[in-house]
């Protein structure tokens, strides 16, 4: 976030000096002209000969001009670094707010963690113990589902205020790429195929690629990404592929789908929390929390995090990673 407000702030003090510099430039044409005019309107008849009257006009214009412009960018100089303190001023509250924002929803997090935990463990035990009648039964899966959902959702919140703090450090070592990926799609496995969705290409590599990083979030945010790539597949033989490579220093992985698309004008938006687009994508019942956190994941590993467009021929999304110097 705080790149964000960087980048905005910098964006701010450029819109103040160009309008600066429009102005300054219409107000040194008029001094110019009016100062040049009354310069040689001043040197008539001074002088013994035209050529001295004309060597003296240039003279004093080309320091008119010199001056005009040593003034100016020390006007611009002056007015940027007070233009980039203003900019900071007005973005300040905003920045505070959303800080207030992100503490109430890290409290909030962690507050509600204790009791939907508790929730969901009387539940499980009453359905092991079978602590229930036959009429209840349903009742309790549908709760014990909903239980789980929000502790899903609490948790994501949690670890994205957790990534967005300037401060926040995980234990780093080098990852197998190779070994995570493999993990992950066989963990995956049986879910496709609950959904009907198969593994069609698991395209890694028999050469180590290696990066630096916590595996326990990378795992997350890749499982995030195939986890989309099988929720919002087709319904019937839909298909993801699963490519890791190594390319000019950096992994690359890239997770392709069969399914709906996402249309160009959601792009700019699928890495928002909450953010659901399509009707048919809207259909999910997942938290819509899943990207946002693979994106600050990849982000915290310096990496980058991309979705390519494509509305009728499923979603390609591929993430680079900087590789280990070891690797």
């Amino acid at each position: 976030m705080n790149n964000i407000f960087l980048k905005t702030r910098i964006k701010l003090t450029f819109l103040y000096i160009v309008i600066l510099m429009v102005l300054l430039l219409i107000f040194s044409q008029i001094l110019y002209f009016s100062i040049s005019a009354n310069i040689k309107n001043n040197v008539e008849g001074n002088f013994a000969n035209k050529l001295q009257q004309d060597a003296f006009v240039s003279k004093q214009i080309s320091d008119l001009q010199t001056t005009l412009l040593l003034t100016n960018a020390g006007i611009i100089v002056i007015i940027g670094g007070l233009s980039f303190f203003l900019a900071g001023k007005t973005l300040n509250p905003i920045k505070k707010t959303l800080n207030q924002q992100k503490q109430f929803l890290s409290d909030a997090s962690h507050e509600l963690r204790t009791p939907l935990s508790i929730l969901q463990i009387n539940m499980e035990n009453v359905l092991k113990e079978k602590k229930y009648d036959s009429k209840d039964f349903k009742n309790t899966v549908s709760n014990l589902e909903e239980v789980q959902k929000m502790t899903s959702i609490v948790n994501g919140l949690l670890l994205l205020s957790r990534l967005e703090t300037a401060d926040y450090s995980t234990p780093s070592t080098n990852v197998n790429l190779n070994n995570l990926l493999k993990g992950i799609v066989m963990r995956f496995l049986p879910y496709a195929k609950k959904r009907k969705v198969l593994f069609e290409s698991i395209a890694i590599p028999s050469k180590q690629i290696t990066i630096k990083g916590n595996s326990e979030l990378l795992s997350q945010a890749f499982g995030n990404v195939i986890k989309n790539a099988v929720d919002y597949n087709r319904r019937e033989m839909g298909k993801v592929s699963v490519l890791l490579e190594e390319k000019s220093g950096f992994a690359i992985i890239k997770i392709t789908d069969t399914g709906l698309g996402i249309s160009k004008k959601h792009l700019p938006f699928v890495f928002n929390r909450f953010y659901k687009g399509e009707e048919s994508r809207s259909e999910h019942k997942g938290s819509g929390l899943g990207l946002s956190i693979a994106r600050d994941i990849i982000i915290k590993h310096k990496g980058e995090i991309y979705i390519e467009h494509s509305s009728s021929k499923g979603t390609a999304v591929s993430i680079s990673l900087p590789l280990s110097k070891t690797s």
